[in-house]
């Protein structure tokens, strides 16, 4: 292999590599990408109040409980219906506007009671 090809090609995985740090990392699952409760971002409010640090509020039909996917723009929560216990998949983006819900299914307020939707379907 051409020492020249070799140096760029080991640059573009190292910018690659940069890069790809540089953005914020999804958060897939309960307790984050890696299962610990960590966030590897930096400089983010640590405190929250209905006036500090909050961008955009998202009403939910009734009160949930379940870990939000965040993936890229968009954030993924369920929820249960307003007016029977189907339990809904919601997607919204950062501004707080819901893009689409889903019905997962119903029989969620029998199996659950008063504790509120189950994390998953």
């Amino acid at each position: 292999m051409d020492m020249g090809f070799r140096r760029a090609l080991i640059g573009a995985w190292i910018l690659g590599g940069l890069c790809a740090a540089a953005h914020a990392e999804n958060w897939p699952q309960w307790r984050g990408p890696r299962h610990d409760g960590i966030c590897r971002e930096t400089k983010v409010p640590v405190q929250f109040s209905k006036t500090e640090n909050l961008l955009w509020r998202l009403p939910l039909p009734k009160r949930a409980g379940a870990t939000p996917v965040v993936w890229d723009d968009h954030i993924f929560l369920t929820s249960p219906a307003a007016d029977d216990d189907a339990l809904l998949l919601i997607c919204a983006n950062t501004k707080g506007e819901i893009l689409w819900q889903q019905e997962m299914g119903k029989g969620n307020k029998n199996s659950r009671g008063t504790e509120g939707n189950s994390a998953s379907p």
